[in-house]
């Protein structure tokens, strides 16, 4: 089984694979819950923008790290 830490620094990893944008998107909705709409004022971009960065990072981070899931 993957320890506390190992899971922690692939995360860390994943995140950082990511654009700077889609890392603060990804980040917001995931550890921090927030709501689309919440997240369109804290961003400034629209709910449309956030659902297409959101959708592509986690095709992304499926592709690049799917396998480590299953």
């Amino acid at each position: 089984p993957i320890g506390r830490m190992e899971l922690q620094s692939t995360l860390q990893i994943m995140l950082e694979s990511l654009s700077p944008k889609a890392r603060r998107i990804v980040t917001l909705r995931h550890w921090g819950s927030f709501s689309i709409e919440e997240m369109t004022k804290i961003t400034g971009e629209s709910e449309c923008n956030i659902r297409m960065i959101l959708s592509r990072a986690r095709r992304f981070l499926r592709q690049q790290y799917g396998h480590l899931i299953k």
